[in-house]
């Protein structure tokens, strides 16, 4: 065990740097590709048949060696990325080889050539939604990997909480320029993964802003789509953030009608929900007598 900690110890500390180099090469490589592929399109291969299909070997290696670099540099920032955790943890070696600064700005510049990568073909095909997801992927782990170098494996805070709610309504705004439906999978998915870091607590100024702000950003999806996930959602979440306030606010002021509010909330929504399934006098009020 100790003999193979040993010969890894050198691999971890040189991964970030691996990593960066292998992204570097590979974007080189598929610099080169667009530009053989151009330069194949306007040659004639009936003039020079031997030289056009030496030029098209090189094109096929090309197109084989860039996913094995993709798949190599994902590799050795896992490992990296292991040997962080590991480290931090106090259970593994130091992963750094050059210093914390120097290896962990090498290890964000890999992740930000492939986010870079995969936005650019977001924008040159946005009509193939599993590159709004990878890129969406990778800012996420350079995210995460920032937050592991500088707090370490500590608590979630409030700035957790409020980067992702950020972030979910950032995916809202592009989905409502662009309407790509991942924008609108990840703005829905995002307030999840805020409520997620919020200490539960009874009537936690934390919590009950996280609510506040994912119920404001779920009614705001609910007119995007014929959808009524999100206005469920978001019905939801105003109404935990009202449970979690009316009881102090009726305790401190003597005023126990603050906690009818959520059940009037509730109706309210319920009858909006179902609008189209009721009699126009019941939504107006005036068929009570009957």
């Amino acid at each position: 065990m100790g003999a193979t900690g040993f010969a890894w110890t050198p691999l971890i500390g040189v991964a970030p740097w691996y990593a960066a180099q292998t992204v570097a090469l590979m974007l080189v490589f598929i610099v080169i590709r667009q530009r053989l592929t151009l330069w194949l399109s306007t040659m004639d291969s009936e003039t020079d048949s031997d030289r056009f299909n030496r030029w098209c070997e090189v094109e096929t290696v090309i197109n084989g060696l860039i996913p094995r670099l993709l798949l190599f540099s994902g590799g050795w920032l896992a490992l990296h990325g292991y040997a962080v955790l590991a480290y931090q943890s106090g259970w593994g070696v130091s992963p750094w080889h050059f210093g914390r600064a120097a290896d962990s700005l090498a290890a964000g510049a890999a992740l930000l050539m492939l986010a870079g990568l995969t936005l650019r073909r977001v924008w040159r095909r946005p009509d193939e939604p599993n590159w709004i997801y990878a890129t969406a992927l990778l800012i996420g782990v350079l995210a995460s990997y920032g937050r592991l170098i500088e707090l370490g494996l500590t608590p979630f805070t409030v700035g957790d909480t409020a980067a992702l709610m950020a972030a979910g309504y950032v995916a809202f705004l592009l989905h409502q320029f662009t309407g790509a439906k991942p924008l609108y999978r990840l703005a829905l998915l995002l307030p999840v993964l805020a409520l997620a870091t919020v200490p539960w607590q009874l009537a936690s100024p934390w919590a009950g802003g996280t609510l506040l702000a994912a119920a404001v950003l779920y009614l705001s999806l609910a007119g995007t789509l014929r959808n009524p996930l999100p206005l469920y959602l978001g019905v939801l979440a105003l109404n935990g953030a009202i449970y979690l306030w009316a009881p102090v606010w009726a305790g401190r002021y003597g005023l126990w009608q603050l906690t009818i509010v959520p059940a009037a909330v509730s109706v309210l929504a319920l009858l909006h929900l179902h609008r189209h399934e009721l009699r126009p006098k019941v939504l107006n009020g005036r068929d009570w007598r009957h």
